[in-house]
């Protein structure tokens, strides 16, 4: 190696016993670092910050999957065509497999706004988590839906066309956020945690 001086060339620098990298921009090392620094309380905060997102994410989209189907089913039986248990069931699975290509992503990318927004409104306006959280997963779904019609002319969730449809998808997005609200919660009682 004549003439290359890379960063093995120089002894890593060493913090917390553990060599780290100055180059590079996320690696094991300074995830490493970033959970030290921490420290075992706030690596424990941000993990159960992100396994409720997750939950919620999945919660969100299972109850507004579910609620889109049933809704369709509903309209194709009021023509008369008869819709029994087993095709409820079938249709239900197909949705849920169906959407979580498209629809799934979507809410997570609307539940990521919403969350730390309705945090943010929870520092300056203190009130209950639940009931905030609540609202911010309804109107992140409502946004949502307002916005793929404004910008698309369409509705791609076909049960959004009636204020019914649009109200039971930001019925899901409450529960999704009463989901954050529940498994993000602070250990203690007496913490004063908002997000």
């Amino acid at each position: 190696m004549d003439g290359w001086a890379g960063p093995e060339a120089e002894p890593a620098p060493r913090e917390c016993g553990v060599p780290v990298r100055r180059w590079g921009a996320l690696s094991f090392n300074t995830i490493l670092r970033l959970f030290w620094r921490l420290g075992v309380e706030g690596a424990e905060y941000m993990t159960r910050r992100i396994g409720a997102f997750a939950c919620a994410v999945l919660v969100t989209y299972l109850a507004g999957s579910l609620l889109s189907t049933q809704m369709i089913l509903q309209e194709v039986a009021s023509f008369g065509v008869p819709v029994d248990f087993a095709t409820r069931i079938t249709a239900t699975l197909h949705d849920l497999a169906g959407l979580a290509v498209t629809y799934l992503p979507i809410i997570a990318i609307a539940s990521l706004v919403a969350y730390p927004v309705t945090a943010l409104v929870l520092r300056f306006v203190p009130g209950p988590r639940a009931v905030a959280y609540a609202i911010g997963g309804a109107a992140a779904l409502f946004s949502l839906h307002s916005l793929m019609f404004a910008v698309l002319g369409m509705h791609p969730l076909p049960a959004t066309r009636t204020g019914l449809g649009m109200a039971l998808q930001a019925a899901a997005g409450a529960i999704g956020g009463l989901t954050f609200a529940a498994v993000a919660r602070p250990r203690s009682s007496g913490a004063s945690d908002s997000t």
